[in-house]
């Protein structure tokens, strides 16, 4: 957690601009999110809804800072309030018809369910991302949501399931050179191929 804020929170401050304020902590959230600093990423997040839903934010606005804090909860083990705040997230994008604005609350929705083994409904929450990731034409969205279905059909025990789905996730992070998807899917289809005792495709894969 920050010690003192930075030079564009100070501004903000100055000018008395709640949702720039409300910005500054939504991006040092995401920071913190990403470096694996969930407790303070949590902190900056519930700061900058608090100041979004004094300023009368635009829903849009707050239903991003209720998906970010979903995601904090979820890595802190807090799954009741991150289902809460996602299933709040994707209603608030619902009522605006942003189709991209459901999408990111119902992938997180999933992976939330996949962690309490709600496999019926992570199954539903990532399926119907994915429906919303092909209209929009969201290439990244599409293979992390097809990589997230492949961990529900493992789950489930289904390897082939999984392993069609991790191909077709493998083929759009291959077209769009998403380097870190290509290596995550080939480790799992590596696992799933030994499993499946085919040893030779099972080196392919990991090589």
């Amino acid at each position: 957690w920050p010690r003192a804020p930075g030079r564009a929170r100070r501004l903000a401050r100055q000018a008395h601009d709640l949702e720039l304020e409300a910005r500054t902590y939504h991006e040092t959230g995401r920071i913190l999110s990403l470096t694996g600093r969930y407790p303070q990423a949590r902190l900056a997040h519930e700061q900058g809804l608090g100041l979004l839903q004094r300023a009368g934010a635009p829903a849009r606005d707050i239903a991003g800072e209720l998906n970010e804090l979903g995601i904090d909860y979820r890595h802190l083990g807090m799954l009741d309030e991150a289902q809460r705040v996602l299933q709040q997230a994707f209603e608030v994008n619902r009522a605006q018809g942003s189709r991209s604005g459901m999408m990111w609350p119902l992938l997180n929705l999933g992976n939330v369910r996949m962690q309490t083994g709600d496999l019926a409904g992570a199954l539903a929450a990532e399926t119907e991302g994915l429906r919303y990731a092909r209209e929009l034409g969201e290439v990244r969205a599409q293979s992390i949501l097809l990589n997230n279905l492949a961990d529900i059909y493992l789950r489930a025990g289904d390897r082939a399931r999984a392993r069609e789905h991790l191909e077709r996730a493998l083929a759009l992070n291959r077209a769009s050179h998403l380097t870190y998807g290509i290596a995550a899917n080939q480790e799992t289809l590596g696992w799933i191929r030994l499993a499946d005792g085919a040893i030779g495709p099972a080196a392919q894969a990991f090589l």
